[in-house]
Parts: structure tokens; sequence; C-alpha cells
């Protein structure tokens, strides 16, 4: 499913990716200011991170076999 998501939604994952780390301004210009100024006051990427570290091992096993798949698709 990952490999299918990179091929096809590559540009759409790239957004939703800068969106939640707070960087979609690198790409987008100023007008990515606001979008990432919310997203790192709510915490995005680090209440991911902090669900990931919680998650359990065959969770973790899945996130990482569809971020592989990912990675290999565009």
């Amino acid at each position: 499913m990952g490999f299918c998501h990179g091929q096809d939604r590559a540009g759409q994952l790239e957004v939703l990716v800068r969106v939640l780390r707070g960087t979609l301004a690198e790409v987008a210009g100023e007008e990515g200011l606001a979008i990432d100024r919310l997203s790192r006051r709510i915490g995005f990427r680090r209440a991911g991170t902090a669900q990931l570290e919680n998650a359990t091992p065959e969770v973790r096993r899945q996130v990482a076999a569809y971020v592989r798949g990912i990675n290999r698709g565009p």
C-alpha cells in the first residue's frame, strides 16, 4: 500500500509531511508561514513521535513497512 501511495500521491505526501513538520513555507513561500506556525504550535510532529514510541512492536513494524513502500514508490 505504501508503494502505491508513493507512486500515485508523491506530491500530496510531500505537502502533508511538510505541514506536519511545520516546513511548508520552504516550498510554498510566505503563504505557508501561518500553516507552519499553527502546525508547530499544535505539535503534530511531537504527538506523532510520542504515539509511535508508545505503539506496540507490531504497529511499529506495520508503519515501518508502509514507509519503506512510500520511499520506493517515487
